[in-house]
């Protein structure tokens, strides 16, 4: 990983997903690009039209801000890059990740009205739905630790690109992790179909690292995973979301959306194939040697 965009709200939630990126770029030896994404603002003056703050000042309040945030955590150590961009904050973040090529994203993950986002969605998990870069989406209360102990929850389908799992397995090979492929099963005859045929995916990920394969039986996919990221101390959750058709939409709830809400602790999403969105708006950048 050469690369790693760190997203930014200014939120205490931001700052704590700025510091897990600062602690993956030096295992990486990987720059950041720290990035906020804006949208012009209207103010109601007295005896006077509605009037739009003009985008240059706007730009350059957010460039100050991020420039603040990074000074907030100290001498970095590494290349980080400062970029700003007008437009949705979902879209922007996969737009720049693109035009960057970067490796991972990182967003923090606010703790309050979890319930109220869940419902009717947030930034982070539209950019979950989206992104085909990967994205570590890290709890406010979660702090860095390098992950020793990763968790994959594996509903790995047949037509699942071989490529999904290489982040994984970078970042599992950086860390000397150990990875438990967990299965949540509703019934025993689930266990032994699984047992029967191991997918080409999930082979190539046991050849590189350590790897333990184990099962769960719940019908709750969430708090069996849940639990046993606790049990068992999991630094680190990876998940492939797959896409669904309307029906199972209304039918089925997504775990991996679920899981980024209900986990304690970072939430890997490997996404399955790429998705382009156009072009974002306006961008302004600079870099610092913080």
């Amino acid at each position: 990983m050469q690369t790693i965009l760190v997203t930014t709200d200014f939120t205490n939630a931001s700052h704590n997903a700025l510091l897990y990126g600062l602690g993956m770029a030096r295992a990486f030896k990987a720059r950041i690009i720290l990035f906020h994404a804006y949208q012009l603002q209207a103010m109601a003056v007295p005896d006077m039209a509605t009037v739009v703050v003009p985008e240059e000042a706007t730009r350059a309040a957010v460039m100050d801000r991020l420039s603040q945030h990074l000074r907030a955590v100290g001498d970095a150590g590494i290349d980080v890059e400062l970029l700003a961009v007008e437009g949705q904050a979902s879209r922007a973040i996969v737009q720049a990740a693109e035009e960057r090529k970067a490796d991972l994203i990182i967003s923090g993950m606010k703790s309050h009205s979890k319930t109220f986002r869940q419902i009717f969605g947030s930034t982070v998990t539209d950019l979950a739905k989206h992104t085909h870069t990967p994205l570590i989406v890290v709890p406010e209360e979660a702090h860095y630790q390098p992950p020793s102990k990763i968790a994959l929850a594996s509903d790995i389908e047949p037509e699942t690109d071989v490529h999904t799992l290489d982040a994984l397995a970078e970042i599992g090979e950086r860390f000397q992790s150990k990875v438990f492929v967990i299965r949540v099963i509703s019934n025993r005859f689930e266990e032994v179909y699984e047992l029967l045929h191991k997918t080409e995916k999930l082979n190539r990920l046991s050849r590189k690292l350590e790897t333990q394969f184990t099962y769960a039986q719940n019908k709750d996919v969430a708090d069996a995973l849940s639990f046993f990221v606790q049990a068992e101390r999991i630094n680190l959750l990876a998940m492939v979301p797959h896409k669904h058709t309307l029906l199972e939409k209304w039918f089925f709830k997504s775990t991996t959306k679920a899981m980024i809400f209900k986990s304690p602790v970072p939430v890997l999403v490997l996404p399955e194939k790429t998705v382009h969105y156009e072009p974002a708006g306006k961008r302004a950048e600079h870099h610092s040697g913080l």
